[in-house]
């Protein structure tokens, strides 16, 4: 909301904006309303939360200056094109929305200066990554667990202790609204990143697990035990959002912490697990991931994710998986 009005500030009555998944309380429509829009135009595709979203626009007293078009937002016509466009068509991973395919059409059809960042709220959004361990996968196993038989990876609150990171966080996906240059369709691939496993971070993981297995009952002596053995597995690579609003980036949205150290979010982590049971590791080993997202044509469908990657003891060379 503050990004909103610090870019509608002195402005008002000038500027019109669109919302793109504007959800059944129209809350980022209604924020640039009061922040002074001359109209805000904004596109639903569910047909309940449509009129959801009517009555809270209606309640609010912004009948005459928002108008609500049903929906996606690549099947609507909209009077006049506009200087913002506002969205939170993010996902855990930051492009599993139909991102690509929805802000190219945007550039196209909707923006009066489709690459000027200021033209968009957020106006970057990333999947911020980093290898984990997860003491639940450790936990639960063959024969009485098939990880295998879950469709999707894991998804994770972003506040479960069960989940500790083992190297510092890195950006897997930074995807620009304002790129002229944006897919539709495809494989998206992004440059390799390198991730250090630290003792810092296992000995500061082991503790939390210790206090956690503890406050659920575990004597001292059996959490000390499997915290120290859960901080030493590697069950996946943990992925979240981060969105970035404004070009001075004084307005950003983490959805874990700035460190992946866990928080509430309306987001989730996704953990693809890379075996059916977590990888002993140790301090100073090394993994390294590659990422390639296969867009497809319709908005509609789901992105496919592929993730490569190779792992390297300390010392040792690499083993690809």
């Amino acid at each position: 909301m503050a990004a909103i009005q610090a870019r509608l500030a002195g402005q008002e009555g000038m500027l019109t904006v669109l919302d793109i998944g504007t959800g059944p309380f129209a809350l980022l429509a209604i924020a640039a309303a009061r922040a002074g829009a001359r109209k805000v135009y904004a596109i639903e595709v569910n047909s309940t939360v449509v009129q959801q979203a009517r009555q809270a626009v209606e309640e609010a007293g912004f009948a005459e200056t928002i108008e609500i078009f049903k929906g996606f937002s690549t099947g609507v016509t909209l009077p006049s094109k506009v200087d913002l466009i506002v969205s939170e068509i993010v996902g855990s991973a930051a492009s599993e929305e139909g991102v690509y395919a929805t802000i190219r059409d945007a550039h196209q059809r909707f923006a009066l200066r489709p690459t000027d960042p200021a033209s968009w709220i957020p106006h970057r959004i990333q999947t911020v990554a980093a290898p984990a361990s997860w003491a639940l996968h450790f936990g639960l196993g063959p024969p009485a667990y098939d990880w295998g038989g879950i469709k999707g990876p894991p998804r994770i609150f972003n506040v479960d202790a069960n989940l500790q990171l083992l190297a510092e966080p890195a950006l897997l996906e930074d995807i620009s609204f304002a790129d002229p240059d944006l897919p539709t369709a495809g494989i998206v691939r992004t440059p390799p990143v390198t991730f250090a496993l630290t003792s810092g971070r296992m000995r500061a993981n082991a503790k939390t697990y210790y206090d956690h297995f503890c406050a659920k009952g575990s004597d001292e002596e059996e959490a000390a035990e499997l915290a120290e053995a859960v901080a030493g597995s590697f069950s996946g690579l943990a992925m979240w959002p981060r969105l970035v609003l404004d070009v001075a980036e004084e307005f950003v949205v983490e959805s874990r912490g700035s460190a992946g150290e866990p928080r509430e979010s309306s987001w989730q982590t996704l953990l693809p697990l890379v075996t059916e049971r977590p990888n002993p590791v140790s301090a100073g080993d090394s993994v390294e991931v590659n990422l390639a997202v296969e867009l497809r044509e319709e908005v509609a469908k789901a992105p496919r994710y592929v993730l490569e990657g190779s792992y390297c003891a300390a010392g040792l060379a690499p083993d690809s998986d």
